[in-house]
């Protein structure tokens, strides 16, 4: 595929395609093409993944050189595109220009987020209400729980296992390694811009398990408030979802595989959807490498709990 183009495809419940038989195919954006807000300047390339919402809100990054001192993160809907930031920007509330950005996402409604390095060497994610910028969490501010900070890991690990997850209330969760802080080495919090509070941290309890956290992966989060993300403890890994509050464990290590024979050994970062369903993949302890969904008894859903094994290679 050209990396310097982006389509939608305008999906129809019927049938994907037209009437003379092609797939529709909406342009968002073309190299070459205006970019908004920066004078009359075209995209000279398009870089990584979009995000899109429910309402259709396209969020990319692009580049106008062919360096990174003119990149940016832009929205799209329908025919209105909008510049959010530019390497060079200072967003309220902190003191250092934006250096890059990576990863895009975008909740429901006009709000989307990005994650960004600053000319400081620090690294974090926003929020943009679109037009409003609003820091959500930021390497070196103080971490809600701890005596310490979040920390900076960028470049030998992504900082806040971004892209920061966000949903239909503009609620955010993300996990961070922590500094300064003695023991307590990481966590995952949850809350909206400026509010965010500890879920858990290391050293907690890891419900289903009688042992503790040691660390986190990415989280993710669904509209109703329910996150799920994968963690390790003292031996091991393991799954875990629910709402704030109310987390349970979804698959361990050293557990039976159903039906493979086998047991887990290690585990990606988890996905789900709004009605809690959680997908994940698994490395199992024959070497198999498998993906699973769990539709639990759980807080959030009402089906019997059913563990399934989607695909196996």
């Amino acid at each position: 595929m050209n990396r310097n183009h982006w389509w939608t495809s305008g999906y129809r419940p019927q049938g994907a395609r037209t009437a003379s038989g092609a797939i529709d195919l909406i342009p968002v954006v073309l190299s070459g093409s205006e970019a908004a807000g920066t004078g009359g300047r075209p995209f000279v390339s398009i870089l990584g993944s979009p995000a899109i919402n429910n309402q259709g809100l396209v969020v990319f990054m692009g580049a106008l050189t062919s360096g990174i001192a003119a990149t940016g993160v832009w929205a799209q809907q329908a025919n209105n595109q909008f510049l959010l930031a530019q390497v060079g920007d200072i967003l309220p509330g902190l003191s250092s220009p934006i250096a890059g950005f990576n990863v895009p996402g975008a909740g429901d409604g006009v709000s989307c987020c990005f994650f960004m390095g600053l000319q400081s060497g620090d690294n974090g994610g926003a929020l943009c209400l679109i037009p409003e910028l609003l820091t959500v969490a930021m390497t070196g501010q103080t971490a809600p729980g701890t005596s310490g900070t979040y920390q900076n890991t960028f470049p030998t690990a992504p900082s806040f296992g971004y892209p920061i997850a966000i949903n239909a209330s503009s609620t955010f969760a993300f996990m961070s390694e922590v500094t300064g802080a003695g023991a307590v080495t990481g966590g995952v919090w949850i809350g909206p811009v400026g509010q965010p509070s500890v879920e858990v941290l290391t050293g907690y309890p890891a419900p289903g398990t009688g042992l503790s956290f040691t660390g986190f992966n990415q989280v993710h989060l669904n509209d109703n408030g329910v996150m799920a993300f994968a963690a390790t403890t003292e031996d091991g890994g393991g799954v875990w979802a629910g709402a704030s509050g109310s987390l349970i464990l979804i698959a361990l290590s050293g557990q039976d595989a159903p039906g493979s024979g086998q047991q887990f050994f290690q585990f990606d970062a988890p996905t789900l959807n709004n009605a809690g369903v959680v997908a994940f993949e698994a490395m199992l302890t024959g070497g198999l490498d498998s993906i699973w969904s769990y539709d639990g008894a759980c807080p959030w859903s009402r089906s019997p709990a059913r563990r399934s094994r989607m695909a196996r290679a």
